[in-house]
């Protein structure tokens, strides 16, 4: 594609460029992520069982929500958006979460790994 070369000077208005092309992404989500992710959930669970700083209300979505990444996460085709949901929904409770207890630091490791799933 030939290189375009613009020079805009004293513009007091819209000034635009339009052009054809493609533009591709790819995002590689390796084999090894998906089962560091499994684990992590795995783990949060767990540790989720023991913890009583939340009521047994907000301990069942945090539940349900872990869950909901675990399962789209083993499919063959997770869908972004119901993954989407379930971190923003876990997001919401962080701020509940004392600082320094391990659970909190697991969730903000599971945003983390996560974020390739969402691009």
């Amino acid at each position: 594609m030939s290189q375009i070369t613009q020079n805009i000077e004293n513009n007091y208005g819209t000034a635009s460029a339009v052009g054809t092309g493609t533009i591709s992404s790819v995002n590689n989500v390796s084999v090894t992520d998906v089962e560091t992710v499994k684990k992590l959930c795995s783990d949060i669970l767990k540790d989720l069982a023991r913890l009583n700083i939340f009521s047994e209300d907000d301990k069942e979505i945090i539940i349900d929500d872990i869950e909901t990444i675990q399962s789209e996460i083993s499919s063959d085709s997770p869908k972004k958006i119901k993954l989407k949901k379930a971190w923003s929904s876990i997001q919401g409770f962080l701020p509940k979460i004392p600082a320094g207890i391990g659970v909190a630091l697991q969730l903000i490791e599971l945003g983390e790994k996560l974020s390739p799933f969402f691009f």
